[in-house]
């Protein structure tokens, strides 16, 4: 009895193209999807003597810092205007725990118009949205006074960016949303505090013009404060100078 092969051929063939089409569709997925990343492992010392106290909590005798850090981005476009990011990182400061730093969804409305969608920086300075990667800025970190403290780290909400020329200037002005929460210890107590900040609205707008950059911030939200043992003694204390500055100058508060 001769059995045919046709069919087992046939079965043969359709794997084959579905390998194939299979292939084809890793080889699109990959060019879709981009990978990145950026690191800091740094080692500072002041040149002071350590009995002038610490420089941003950095001495004369030598340390790793907080500037230590490892991040992993991924962009990825899934078509019709539409983008995917995400950005791990781990911190020194913070035992190399990963976390997202930001994790959201674009939308290109307009070739000048975009709408950001998930969890992204806070835009509160000039260096917020890369403030992690360090070869973007001439120093080890940038200005401590406005950086080194900086507790708002992620918004959590929508960010509108419109981009265009005012004339010979190019102007980015950026409207944000949402609100934010972060946890972390205190510098001079050993609680740990939960900061929250909601129904956060502002604008960033950034003009440039040849080597010259201007840029203003407004943003408002409801701040509250948990776990920090010390936060009622200042809202009293706070609220007492209050009182006395009244009596001294009657109708000044």
């Amino acid at each position: 009895m001769k059995v045919s092969k046709h069919p087992f051929n046939h079965f043969l063939r359709g794997l084959q193209l579905l390998g194939i089409a299979s292939t084809n569709s890793v080889m699109a997925a990959e060019k879709d999807v981009n990978f990145s990343g950026f690191a800091s492992l740094v080692y500072g010392k002041t040149l002071g003597n350590s009995k002038e106290g610490p420089l941003n909590e950095m001495t004369d005798e030598g340390e790793y810092r907080d500037f230590n850090k490892l991040g992993l981005r991924m962009d990825a476009d899934l078509r019709d205007k539409v983008s995917f990011a995400a950005q791990l990182v781990a911190y020194d400061n913070r035992d190399y725990d990963p976390e997202f730093d930001w994790i959201y969804a674009s939308i290109e409305l307009d070739p000048k118009l975009r709408l950001d969608v998930g969890k992204t920086r806070f835009p509160l300075y000039m260096y917020s949205d890369f403030i992690d990667v360090g070869y973007a800025y001439q120093w080890i970190e940038p200005p401590y006074g406005t950086y080194g403290r900086s507790f708002f780290q992620a918004l959590d909400g929508l960010k509108l960016n419109y981009v265009t020329n005012i004339g010979e200037w190019e102007s980015e002005l950026l409207v944000f949303g949402g609100r934010t929460e972060e946890h972390f210890k205190s510098l001079d107590t050993p609680d740990n505090i939960d900061l929250l900040i909601d129904d956060v609205a502002g604008a960033a707008w950034t003009v440039e013009y040849e080597w010259l950059t201007l840029r203003g911030v407004y943003a408002r939200g409801d701040i509250s404060l948990g776990g920090f043992s010390g936060i009622e003694t200042l809202i009293a204390g706070v609220e007492n100078l209050a009182v006395n500055i009244n009596t001294a100058v009657p109708g000044f508060v």
